[in-house]
Protein backbone atom coordinates (compact mmCIF):
# COMPACT_ATOMS: atom_id res chain seq x y z
CA UNK A 1 0.00 0.00 0.00
CA UNK A 2 1.18 3.48 -1.05
CA UNK A 3 1.76 5.81 2.12
CA UNK A 4 1.22 9.10 1.28
CA UNK A 5 3.21 11.72 4.18
CA UNK A 6 0.58 13.99 5.53
CA UNK A 7 1.46 17.72 4.97
CA UNK A 8 2.65 19.72 7.58
CA UNK A 9 0.90 23.03 8.81
CA UNK A 10 3.52 24.89 9.43
CA UNK A 11 5.89 24.45 6.44
CA UNK A 12 8.34 27.16 8.36
CA UNK A 13 9.10 29.52 11.28
CA UNK A 14 10.48 32.05 12.85
CA UNK A 15 9.84 32.00 16.39
CA UNK A 16 10.19 35.42 18.56
CA UNK A 17 13.08 37.25 17.29
CA UNK A 18 13.76 40.99 18.64
CA UNK A 19 11.35 43.74 16.98
CA UNK A 20 15.07 45.36 16.40
CA UNK A 21 15.58 43.38 13.43
CA UNK A 22 13.05 45.89 11.72
CA UNK A 23 14.48 49.03 12.95
CA UNK A 24 18.56 48.98 13.29
CA UNK A 25 21.52 48.47 11.34
CA UNK A 26 20.39 44.85 10.08
CA UNK A 27 16.91 45.62 9.08
CA UNK A 28 17.92 45.50 5.14
CA UNK A 29 18.91 42.14 5.76
CA UNK A 30 16.67 40.81 7.46
CA UNK A 31 13.93 42.41 5.07
CA UNK A 32 16.47 40.72 2.30
CA UNK A 33 16.11 37.26 4.45
CA UNK A 34 12.40 37.62 4.54
CA UNK A 35 12.15 38.29 0.82
CA UNK A 36 13.93 35.25 -0.06
CA UNK A 37 12.37 32.98 1.92
CA UNK A 38 8.17 33.63 2.21
CA UNK A 39 6.60 36.72 1.56
CA UNK A 40 3.05 36.06 3.41
CA UNK A 41 2.11 34.24 6.49
CA UNK A 42 1.13 34.54 9.72
CA UNK A 43 2.47 36.65 12.31
CA UNK A 44 2.70 37.19 16.07
CA UNK A 45 3.98 40.18 18.23
CA UNK A 46 4.42 39.45 21.73
CA UNK A 47 4.83 42.29 24.58
CA UNK A 48 8.47 42.92 26.56
CA UNK A 49 7.36 40.40 28.93
CA UNK A 50 6.79 37.64 26.39
CA UNK A 51 3.05 37.82 26.59
CA UNK A 52 1.44 37.28 23.04
CA UNK A 53 -0.61 40.51 22.17
CA UNK A 54 -1.59 40.15 18.76
CA UNK A 55 -1.65 37.60 15.72
CA UNK A 56 -2.54 38.33 12.16
CA UNK A 57 -1.73 37.50 8.45
CA UNK A 58 -0.19 39.18 5.90
CA UNK A 59 0.20 38.93 1.81
CA UNK A 60 3.61 40.85 2.45
CA UNK A 61 5.43 40.01 5.53
CA UNK A 62 7.97 42.93 5.82
CA UNK A 63 5.29 45.54 4.89
CA UNK A 64 3.10 44.32 7.58
CA UNK A 65 5.27 44.40 9.77
CA UNK A 66 7.05 47.26 9.52
CA UNK A 67 3.68 49.59 9.13
CA UNK A 68 2.74 47.63 13.28
CA UNK A 69 5.97 49.72 14.03
CA UNK A 70 4.39 53.08 13.98
CA UNK A 71 0.52 52.15 14.20
CA UNK A 72 -2.29 51.89 16.72
CA UNK A 73 -0.20 48.84 17.98
CA UNK A 74 3.09 50.44 17.68
CA UNK A 75 3.89 50.83 21.44
CA UNK A 76 2.89 47.42 22.99
CA UNK A 77 5.30 44.77 21.32
CA UNK A 78 8.92 44.41 21.30
CA UNK A 79 9.25 40.56 19.87
CA UNK A 80 7.99 38.95 16.51
CA UNK A 81 7.39 35.23 15.22
CA UNK A 82 6.70 34.42 11.56
CA UNK A 83 4.90 31.53 10.52
CA UNK A 84 4.89 30.00 7.14
CA UNK A 85 1.60 28.07 6.31
CA UNK A 86 1.34 25.40 3.79
CA UNK A 87 -0.40 27.08 0.44
CA UNK A 88 -2.99 24.51 0.47
CA UNK A 89 -4.25 26.01 3.58
CA UNK A 90 -6.35 29.14 3.97
CA UNK A 91 -4.67 31.56 5.75
CA UNK A 92 -7.41 33.32 7.15
CA UNK A 93 -9.21 29.80 8.53
CA UNK A 94 -6.09 29.13 10.79
CA UNK A 95 -5.13 33.14 11.28
CA UNK A 96 -9.05 32.90 13.12
CA UNK A 97 -7.83 29.53 14.69
CA UNK A 98 -4.89 31.23 16.49
CA UNK A 99 -7.30 34.18 17.37
CA UNK A 100 -10.11 31.98 19.04
CA UNK A 101 -7.70 29.67 21.27
CA UNK A 102 -5.49 32.47 22.47
CA UNK A 103 -7.71 35.96 22.29
CA UNK A 104 -5.10 38.31 22.11
CA UNK A 105 -5.47 41.56 23.69
CA UNK A 106 -4.46 43.67 20.56
CA UNK A 107 -7.01 41.98 18.34
CA UNK A 108 -10.57 42.96 18.57
CA UNK A 109 -11.66 41.23 16.00
CA UNK A 110 -11.79 38.14 17.26
CA UNK A 111 -11.82 36.26 13.64
CA UNK A 112 -14.67 33.59 12.40
CA UNK A 113 -14.74 29.78 12.08
CA UNK A 114 -16.88 28.16 10.34
CA UNK A 115 -19.61 25.56 11.39
CA UNK A 116 -19.72 27.38 14.91
CA UNK A 117 -20.96 23.49 16.82
CA UNK A 118 -22.76 25.48 19.72
CA UNK A 119 -26.34 25.15 18.19
CA UNK A 120 -25.83 21.31 17.48
CA UNK A 121 -24.70 21.13 21.61
CA UNK A 122 -27.70 23.25 22.39
CA UNK A 123 -29.96 20.88 20.47
CA UNK A 124 -28.46 17.90 22.15
CA UNK A 125 -28.65 18.99 25.00
CA UNK A 126 -32.20 20.66 24.85
CA UNK A 127 -32.82 16.49 23.78
CA UNK A 128 -30.79 15.02 26.56
CA UNK A 129 -33.15 17.35 29.01
CA UNK A 130 -36.26 16.34 27.60
CA UNK A 131 -35.90 12.85 28.16
CA UNK A 132 -34.55 13.08 31.75
CA UNK A 133 -37.72 15.26 32.72
CA UNK A 134 -39.97 12.60 30.64
CA UNK A 135 -38.26 9.81 32.53
CA UNK A 136 -39.20 11.64 35.85
CA UNK A 137 -42.85 12.55 35.00
CA UNK A 138 -43.39 8.85 33.15
CA UNK A 139 -41.15 6.45 35.54
CA UNK A 140 -43.16 3.50 34.36
CA UNK A 141 -42.18 4.12 30.78
CA UNK A 142 -39.60 2.75 29.11
CA UNK A 143 -37.09 5.47 28.37
CA UNK A 144 -36.81 7.14 24.46
CA UNK A 145 -33.91 4.60 22.94
CA UNK A 146 -31.33 7.27 21.83
CA UNK A 147 -28.12 6.53 21.43
CA UNK A 148 -26.87 7.89 24.27
CA UNK A 149 -29.39 5.91 26.57
CA UNK A 150 -28.03 2.69 25.08
CA UNK A 151 -24.52 3.53 26.00
CA UNK A 152 -25.63 2.68 29.85
CA UNK A 153 -27.50 -0.35 30.39
CA UNK A 154 -28.10 -2.61 33.68
CA UNK A 155 -25.58 -4.48 33.11
CA UNK A 156 -22.79 -2.30 33.19
CA UNK A 157 -24.75 -0.70 35.93
CA UNK A 158 -24.33 -3.71 38.32
CA UNK A 159 -20.98 -4.82 36.94
CA UNK A 160 -19.88 -1.31 38.19
CA UNK A 161 -21.36 -2.13 41.66
CA UNK A 162 -19.80 -5.44 41.76
CA UNK A 163 -16.72 -4.10 41.60
CA UNK A 164 -16.69 -0.75 43.07
CA UNK A 165 -19.39 -1.57 45.74
CA UNK A 166 -22.71 0.23 46.78
CA UNK A 167 -21.07 2.52 48.81
CA UNK A 168 -18.80 3.94 45.85
CA UNK A 169 -22.20 4.08 43.27
CA UNK A 170 -24.17 5.93 46.18
CA UNK A 171 -21.13 8.57 46.40
CA UNK A 172 -21.10 9.09 42.69
CA UNK A 173 -24.82 9.47 42.14
CA UNK A 174 -25.39 11.54 45.71
CA UNK A 175 -27.73 9.16 47.17
CA UNK A 176 -27.70 7.01 50.29
CA UNK A 177 -26.09 3.11 49.64
CA UNK A 178 -29.46 1.79 51.00
CA UNK A 179 -31.29 4.12 48.32
CA UNK A 180 -28.93 2.42 45.71
CA UNK A 181 -29.70 -1.37 47.12
CA UNK A 182 -33.19 -0.54 46.54
CA UNK A 183 -33.43 0.66 43.65
CA UNK A 184 -30.88 -2.19 41.76
CA UNK A 185 -32.57 -4.51 39.74
CA UNK A 186 -35.48 -4.92 37.07
CA UNK A 187 -33.42 -1.67 35.50
CA UNK A 188 -35.15 1.08 38.33
CA UNK A 189 -31.44 1.73 38.85
CA UNK A 190 -30.72 2.74 35.04
CA UNK A 191 -34.42 4.56 35.01
CA UNK A 192 -33.24 6.51 38.26
CA UNK A 193 -30.21 7.63 36.81
CA UNK A 194 -31.22 8.82 33.77
CA UNK A 195 -34.34 10.63 35.29
CA UNK A 196 -32.14 12.16 38.07
CA UNK A 197 -29.49 13.76 35.37
CA UNK A 198 -26.62 10.83 36.44
CA UNK A 199 -26.28 9.33 33.49
CA UNK A 200 -23.16 11.48 31.83
CA UNK A 201 -21.65 11.18 35.67
CA UNK A 202 -21.97 7.44 35.57
CA UNK A 203 -21.15 6.49 32.58
CA UNK A 204 -17.82 8.36 33.14
CA UNK A 205 -17.10 6.08 36.20
CA UNK A 206 -17.78 3.02 33.95
CA UNK A 207 -15.15 4.28 31.71
CA UNK A 208 -12.48 5.09 34.02
CA UNK A 209 -13.20 1.63 36.23
CA UNK A 210 -12.04 -0.37 32.49
CA UNK A 211 -8.78 1.92 32.35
Amino acid sequence: MHFVKPSRVVTKHLPEVSRALLEGENKEKFAAFLKEHERQGLYALYKKNGELYYVGRASDLLQRLSAHRSDLHGKNWDKLAIYIINQKLKLHDVESLLIGVSKPEGNKNRGKLRDDLRKELRKSMKEAALDEINASLYPNQEPKQSKKNRRITENKIVDFIDKKGVAATADILGISPGRVSQLKGDERLRRWIIAAGKREKMLVAIERMKD
